[in-house]
């Protein structure tokens, strides 16, 4: 994240007795690891609250700081989901939807007329090993909570059964974006989670592609 730093990413982080309560972090969307494009605007990633801390007024304060910070743009976007970040507390802050895709909504705040934002049409399709069951992980390291699960949900892969393959494709720079797509968990072409992986519910699916693939083989 350092290095990032040099290429115009902002981190902001609330704090309570010396304890991380909530952050954030930015990157001019040029930069950000996000399938999306747009002009002369920041990218907004995650904004996290620690549970017990939510409804205390740390993420009010982390975005008056978050949009104060970033008006030497034209406008803040980020993506929101329902039941994680959702769309009404951005719209007290002066957010619009821009472009709705499946649960994913872009929003954007604009602080002049030049900001520009809207999603990039990438196909990704995971490479597929005959006599598998495929697993493809695409993720950038950049969220800790997600990098935990992302490697939790590989190793309980692993030990499912050696019928598993796993690929991963590290996304590091706006180049990988283009030709893998936004962070995603894919069993065989099919991407059945948004957000954290229930370890349980991806055996479920792993044990009925293997009983699909190889019911003809004892």
């Amino acid at each position: 994240f350092v290095n990032k730093m040099n290429k115009g990413w902002k981190g902001f982080v609330a704090y309570k007795d010396d304890e991380v309560v909530s952050r954030a972090e930015i990157a001019p969307i040029e930069e950000c690891l996000v399938a999306i494009e747009g002009e002369d605007a920041y990218f907004l990633y995650c904004l996290w609250i620690k549970k017990e801390e939510e409804s205390k007024g740390y993420g009010r304060k982390l975005m008056e700081k978050i949009i104060e910070v970033s008006k030497n743009k034209s406008g803040l976007a980020t993506i929101t989901v329902e039941g994680w970040m959702p769309q009404t507390f951005f719209k007290h802050f002066g957010f619009d939807l821009v472009q709705s895709k499946g649960i994913l909504n872009l929003m954007l705040k604009r602080f002049n007329s030049k900001a520009k934002v809207g999603f990039k049409d990438i196909k990704f399709v995971p490479q597929m090993f005959d006599g598998k069951v495929n697993i493809t992980v695409v993720h950038s390291k950049r969220c800790p909570f997600m990098t935990v699960s992302y490697n939790k949900t590989i190793a309980a892969a692993k030990n499912i059964s050696d019928k598993v393959i796993i690929t991963e494709h590290l996304l590091k720079k706006q180049e990988d974006i283009l030709r893998y797509g936004d962070e995603n968990f894919y069993v065989d072409d099919e991407a059945p989670f948004i957000g954290p992986i229930k370890i349980e519910k991806l055996q479920e699916i792993i044990k009925g592609k293997i009983k699909e693939k190889f019911k003809n083989i004892k």
